[in-house]
């Protein structure tokens, strides 16, 4: 008889190796029932390979997954759908010209007997009764067409749901939220928790990770550095596990007097995320700094930027 665990999910000590890269090196990751778990890590770290090979794109080298403590091989896609998995990615994957159902239920579109018509009857009422589950108000016959991307992340989260996935992972969901879609957001995924899913939750976004997680797992160079829960820890202790060491003792060397300025930037705005960025590049002969500076000049046509100022949506540590 198998042990009876707490866990949803159990990945053990994968491996996986590209040409020159060891991408995860004896990783594993334990995801609680009915739990929010964040999993951090800097851009390389290892948390894309990893939710690959869960989601069965690419296959691991060597390791197990379990789900409900039973060992599973995932091979695809489709494998990793029927054992209940699905991710919500950051591109949101809807088709405009079809209906907010229709979208729903893309790839399992209910029939009636005997000609296996749509049964657009049941794929109506069966939207609106997911869409009511999540506490969302969406009109579900009319397009996806001018949907905002809110809307059409909550129509993919509607789309898992009617697959009866019950673990969920989320792809840098809020990266182009405002604030109230963020929380808006919050209560969903708390409300899929209270209601039976685990969710892995990637974000480079600190403070959401304290808002909504509970757990959190870093990784760094394709290995497991950190598991805990996230009250033991705050900001500080997971950007050393991060970067590998502690901002506070590291020494930076000025520049000052390196050369003279090639590209400055001063207040550029560009939406909610690119909010009052100022920096300057200065000539040290590196080819680097050559090729940013020539690059800059030949795409925007200017080596200094003035951004205007736009309404801001203040976010804190970012990674």
């Amino acid at each position: 008889m198998s042990k009876i665990t707490n866990f949803d999910l159990q990945i053990e000590n994968v491996y996986k190796h590209f040409p020159g890269v060891q991408a995860l090196d004896n990783v594993s990751f334990f995801l609680k029932k009915q739990s929010v778990h964040a999993l951090l890590g800097q851009n390389g770290a290892g948390k894309s390979t990893l939710i690959n090979v869960l989601m069965g794109s690419f296959p691991m080298d060597s390791g197990k997954i379990r789900i409900d403590n039973q060992e599973v091989e995932i091979k695809s896609t489709a494998d990793a759908l029927s054992l209940g998995l699905a991710c919500i990615y950051q591109e949101m994957f809807t088709i405009p010209d079809v209906s907010v159902a229709e979208n729903i239920f893309l790839g399992d579109i209910p029939s009636k007997k005997p000609l296996n018509n749509v049964d657009f009857n049941y794929m109506y009422s069966r939207a609106e009764q997911i869409l009511e589950e999540m506490g969302v108000d969406l009109n579900v016959k009319r397009k996806t067409r001018g949907l905002g991307v809110a809307e059409q992340q909550l129509i993919m989260i509607a789309r898992a749901l009617q697959r009866k996935s019950r673990i969920l992972v989320m792809d840098e969901p809020t990266a182009s939220l405002d604030k109230s879609e963020i929380q808006k957001l919050f209560r969903i995924i708390r409300k899929l928790t209270q209601n039976g899913h685990s969710i892995i939750y990637i974000s480079h976004y600190l403070d959401e990770i304290f808002e909504i997680a509970d757990e959190v797992t870093i990784l760094r160079n394709g290995k497991n550095v950190k598991t805990g829960n996230i009250n033991e820890l705050d900001e500080s202790n997971i950007i050393e596990y991060m970067l590998g060491y502690n901002q506070a003792n590291k020494n930076f060397s000025s520049n000052e007097n390196v050369g003279k300025v090639v590209l400055e930037v001063e207040n550029l705005n560009n939406g909610p995320r690119v909010q009052d960025i100022c920096f300057l590049v200065k000539k040290r002969g590196n080819c680097r700094h050559r090729r940013a500076a020539r690059i800059w000049k030949n795409g925007i046509g200017k080596n200094n930027i003035r951004g205007r100022q736009e309404k801001k949506r203040h976010r804190e540590n970012s990674w």
